[in-house]
């Protein structure tokens, strides 16, 4: 065969092309903030007096966009490229007697910056090519696919004990380890304690069915926000959006899970 019957590539299947396809779709041009990192189901309430952030939701609501959340890297300092999206309307803003404009939002979609921020027309905030990574093809072996399996099967008897313990540790009742219902009935918990998890439990819903959902909710479980006001677990929300798959979510999310368990008995202080 002579080099002029060599095609210059070999033609693409229907599947590249569908791949290609999803993979265009799944960019969007987004106004960018940085304050936390956050995971999707958590809900946060901020504000500010600072005109810029107040010509950023302007910007929002007037073109139904989205914004693009992300926090910083707690080992450098540096903003992270992963985050999740904020879905605003008029809803979900306020003012405050101090004239801070307040949102409250709830965090939505994952995604990864592609590339550098740039800054809008009147330098009030920046825009980012966003790569939406809900649905990102994440292969698997086999064997990693099975113990993920494994883990997920894991985190219920684990949110269990890991419950009864926040609750245990605030004064509650240790007889209810006894019982069937769940440590967020026990009667005479502390109530402080009881009904900020009772708002933790309602804000995040009950858990999900799916590998990549339940790990992503025991992060917001044991890294809430705001925080429970007793020292429960280290810091996982921006690992947990920098996983690449779902064992390592699964496995993040049971990792952290038992090592706040030791912290908080005593068995082992992680910080």
């Amino acid at each position: 065969m002579d080099d002029e019957s060599t095609p210059d590539c070999l033609p693409l299947t229907d599947a590249d092309m569908s791949r290609l396809a999803a993979m265009r779709s799944r960019h969007e041009t987004i106004p960018i903030m940085i304050l936390d990192a956050i995971v999707p189901g958590q809900r946060l309430e901020f504000g500010s007096a600072d005109p810029k952030f107040q010509m950023l939701i302007a910007h929002v609501l007037e073109h139904g966009d989205e914004i693009g959340m992300i926090g910083l890297n707690p080992h450098t300092g540096r903003p992270l490229n992963m985050g999740v999206t904020l879905s605003i309307d008029k809803s979900n803003l306020r003012s405050d007697p101090s004239g801070n404009l307040v949102i409250s939002v709830q965090g939505g979609r994952r995604f990864e910056v592609q590339g550098g921020p740039w800054m809008e027309a009147t330098d009030s905030f920046y825009f980012a090519d966003a790569e939406i990574t809900n649905n990102r093809f994440e292969p698997l072996s086999s064997e990693d696919a099975e113990q993920s399996k494994v883990l997920y099967e894991q985190i219920p008897s684990l949110v269990q004990d890991w419950l009864q313990i926040i609750l245990e540790k605030e004064g509650g009742d240790s007889d209810n380890n006894n019982n069937n219902n769940s440590p967020m009935d026990a009667t005479r918990a502390d109530t402080s304690i009881k009904e900020k998890m009772t708002e933790l439990m309602n804000d995040i819903g009950p858990m999900p069915q799916t590998l990549t959902d339940r790990a992503i909710w025991v992060a917001a479980l044991v890294n809430p926000l705001p925080a429970l006001g007793v020292s429960v677990c280290m810091e996982i929300r921006p690992a947990m959006l920098a996983c690449k798959n779902d064992y390592d979510r699964l496995n993040l999310a049971c990792a952290a899970l038992q090592s706040s368990m030791d912290h908080m008995t005593g068995k082992k202080k992680h910080f």
